[in-house]
C-alpha cells in the first residue's frame, strides 16, 4: 500500500510540472521560463517539447 502511494504522489507531481512547463511554453513566460532561457532552447525545440507534453 506504501508504495502505490509514492507512485500516486510522483505521479501527481508530474502532472503539476508538466502543466507548468506547459503553461510556459504556450505563454511565453512563467516558471520554466528562466530555465528556457538559461539552457537556450530555440523555438523550435520548445515547439517540440510542447507537442510532446500536450501528448501525454
Amino acid at each position: 500500500m506504501n508504495l502505490l502511494k509514492q507512485l500516486e504522489q510522483r505521479n501527481v507531481i508530474f502532472r503539476n510540472e508538466r502543466l507548468r512547463l506547459l503553461q510556459t511554453l504556450e505563454a511565453g513566460s512563467g516558471d520554466y521560463q528562466d530555465f528556457l532561457q538559461r539552457w537556450q532552447y530555440d523555438p523550435e525545440q520548445c515547439e517540440a517539447i510542447r507537442r510532446s507534453l500536450q501528448s501525454i
